[in-house]
């Protein structure tokens, strides 16, 4: 009878562990106009911003804005251009022997939005999170 209670409480303890697939690293990378983030075959050089509309700060807008950032994507020696923007992750997808994406996201911009203040190109830094998922 004893064995029996220790076989179920095995049972009951193995019911209750949940195998977890690894959780794909993010990286992250602070850029300047002109910087480049590479990670794995995916390179990306930080070209400029193509839109700043972000609320002031100081000021009460019905929208918050966004940025769209544009950079040159290599994946294999195959260059593109690619906007990101502050609206969510921006996919680029691969399918070759294995398929697989990389999430780039625009998580911070600065310096802050001023009212009457323009930003200069070369100002902008950004802070970007970049994961790869394979077997997307």
């Amino acid at each position: 009878m004893r064995y029996i209670l220790l076989f179920m409480v095995f049972l009951v303890v193995l019911a209750a562990c949940k195998y977890q697939e690894p959780t794909p690293s993010v990286n992250s990378f602070e850029l300047r106009v002109g910087d480049t983030a590479e990670y794995g075959d995916l390179s990306l050089k930080f070209l400029g911003v193509s839109e700043d509309s972000r609320c002031p700060q100081g000021v009460q807008c019905i929208w918050a804005g966004r940025v769209v950032t544009l950079f040159q994507v290599v994946i294999d020696s195959e260059p593109a251009f690619l906007e990101v923007t502050t609206e969510g992750p921006t996919i680029i997808k691969k399918s070759t022997p294995v398929d697989w994406d990389y999430y780039v996201r625009l998580v911070a911009v600065s310096p802050v939005s001023m009212q009457g203040v323009s930003i200069a190109v070369e100002e902008y830094v950004i802070s970007l999170n970049i994961k790869k998922d394979i077997g997307s």
